[in-house]
């Protein structure tokens, strides 16, 4: 590449068509205009690394790879629209490289977005809204469980969905009027992502299933509320905000979580003077550590 390509980033090592360059230089200044920082790259492939990564595993200054995910406003008085600015108030950009998917703007958080996202190379997958709720039974005794997660803002509503295996407790309906119902089956939904961050009510191990994390899994962590608590957004954004400057500020998953949950501990939010807890499932690195990325 001539001199005049500059500004380069992990997504340069993807394939790109090429471009002659003739004695001015102007191949050059295309090339430069298609792959440059402003106002974004665009490949024809995915970086070249086997097992995926991010920009400070390639070898860029460290700064996580976020994809936020919101379909609800998730404070009185913060927006769709607020979001961005809000969160970055807590997390500073220097510090978190983020995808936002914010209700109906553009990029829609959509089902299908939210699908191809999450292949990516990544860092941090987050969550925040509502669940698609199932009467289960048996020791749940007809208590409402997540079996999915819930997109749109208006009907009709998308409902990502754990598609139900014989002799689990619950089942799906073929069709509900407003919902476009879109089943998974195994292996479900599937992350190169270290951190799975979700905000939404009434988890449960079939839930917690979708991700293919559990307790025996290494180098991934799945982030939910604690199973017998309602996620409430405002809080759960509250909460989402410390996890996520702990995890930028180099602390191990548990300990950003942790820390968390005391700060939430002493804080509860009128009218209803609720508050909520998070938990860790998996997030070792096989020998008994937390992971962290820093």
């Amino acid at each position: 590449m001539g001199s005049g390509v500059n500004g380069l980033d992990y997504w340069t090592l993807g394939d790109y068509l090429s471009v002659a360059t003739d004695s001015q230089g102007v191949g050059t200044a295309l090339f430069q205009q298609i792959v440059s920082a402003t106002p974004f790259q665009v490949a024809l492939t995915r970086a070249p690394h086997p097992r995926g990564g991010s920009r400070h595993k390639n070898g860029a200054s460290f700064t996580l790879e976020f994809n936020q995910f919101v379909t609800v406003n998730p404070d009185r008085n913060v927006t769709f629209r607020d979001y961005q600015t809000d969160f970055e108030a807590a997390v500073p950009r220097a510090k978190n490289h983020s995808m936002y998917y914010l209700g109906p703007y553009p990029p829609v958080a959509n089902a299908e977005n939210f699908v191809e996202a999450i292949q990516n190379p990544l860092d941090v997958v987050s969550f925040i809204g509502h669940s698609v709720l199932r009467p289960f039974g048996g020791p749940y005794n007809g208590q409402e469980q997540s079996v999915g997660l819930l997109f749109g803002t208006s009907a009709p509503f998308e409902a990502l969905v754990r598609q139900n295996d014989p002799g689990d407790p619950y089942d799906l309906p073929i069709s509900v009027p407003g919902f476009i119902i879109r089943r998974l089956q195994r292996p479900y939904l599937r992350t190169q992502a270290p951190f799975v961050f979700i905000a939404a009510c009434d988890i449960n191990p079939y839930f917690e299933d979708l991700w293919n994390i559990t307790d025996a899994t290494f180098n991934q962590a799945l982030i939910v509320p604690k199973t017998t608590q309602t996620d409430y957004p405002d809080i759960a954004y509250f909460g989402w905000k410390l996890i996520a400057k702990g995890l930028t500020e180099g602390k191990d998953v548990k300990t950003a979580v942790d820390d968390a949950n005391t700060v939430l501990l002493q804080i509860t939010v009128p009218p209803t003077e609720h508050t909520m807890q998070f938990q860790v499932i998996g997030g070792t690195d096989g020998k008994g550590h937390y992971i962290k990325l820093h």
